[in-house]
């Protein structure tokens, strides 16, 4: 699906309604848990709000691997409501964006960039985190090859690279 769809579906109430439980781990096909991760999904469990920090902004914001509460969500996608349309408003950025925007502003619970590090890698390395978020479209060459240890990460980027001539493995 398109990105702008992508993102009216994370911020709409339906969605997060339908979802029966608190505690919700979002993980799209870019994306995989490391399985000689010395990290637990319950290291994360107290944020509303956990995903790979942005190198260009220093901050906690990814949402492509994220950990996320229900209740957090719904009270973003209102706050969201009450300022401006959805439909137009996902048409310039991804809901990450805006998602962390308005969880800043509502002061809730989200995980500070260095505990996001362990979480999940996209644009800032860490060596052994809990998960990695297509990190071959913005980590160095030399970061990235110190992937190469995890089988499933080697895996992960054949699989989503192989008609992508920028990364070679």
């Amino acid at each position: 699906i398109s990105v702008n769809l992508y993102s009216k579906i994370i911020l709409s109430e339906y969605f997060w309604n339908s979802i029966p439980c608190e505690n919700v781990l979002i993980f799209q096909t870019d994306t995989i848990l490391l399985k000689n991760t010395i990290h637990k999904i319950t290291d994360y469990t107290s944020y509303d709000y956990i995903g790979a920090p942005w190198k260009w902004f220093n901050r906690v914001g990814n949402g492509g691997l994220s950990f996320r509460k229900k209740s957090a969500m719904l009270k973003v996608i209102h706050e969201i409501n009450k300022d401006i349309d959805l439909t137009l408003f996902t048409n310039y950025h991804p809901e990450d964006i805006h998602t962390v925007e308005y969880m800043k502003k509502l002061k809730l619970n989200i995980a500070p960039v260095e505990i996001a590090n362990t979480f999940s890698v996209e644009s800032m390395y860490y060596p052994c985190p809990f998960g990695i978020h297509k990190p071959w479209s913005y980590l160095p060459s030399i970061m990235l090859d110190a992937f190469k240890k995890h089988e499933e990460i080697n895996q992960l980027i054949k699989l989503n690279t192989e008609d992508n001539e920028k990364v070679l493995i």
